[in-house]
């Protein structure tokens, strides 16, 4: 985590060519964060798979829950999925790895199996 976000704020903080560099500067770190935090925030939103929660849930509560079942029942079949999921979980591939064409046909066929 911490090695990204130096990442992050590095390359955030090298000067764009624009007119005005802290502005660029500030949205591409903006951008940049929001990246990092989708995992650790998505996470934390399985908190309301507990009744005893408070807090308003996702609209897409229910089918993030069945993705992320039948993402691990995928995980478990195959080693490049595991070690994609443990990427993500680490921190070291972004979350939006899991938007992979690919990867989600094979998720929801998954969720038709179950």
């Amino acid at each position: 985590m911490a090695r990204a976000r130096s990442l992050a704020l590095t390359s955030s903080l090298t000067p764009p060519d624009a007119a005005h560099p802290r502005l660029v500067c500030c949205e591409r770190s903006a951008n940049e964060i929001q990246t990092l935090i989708e995992t650790p925030w998505s996470v934390a939103m399985l908190d309301f798979a507990f009744p005893e929660t408070r807090g308003q849930r996702p609209a897409d509560f229910e089918t993030t829950l069945k993705f992320g079942i039948a993402l691990s029942r995928l995980a478990a079949e195959g080693p490049a999925v595991h070690k994609l999921t443990l990427e993500v979980q680490h921190l070291l591939k972004p979350r939006s790895c899991y938007r992979d064409p690919d990867l989600i046909r094979r998720v929801f066929a998954k969720t038709a199996d179950a």
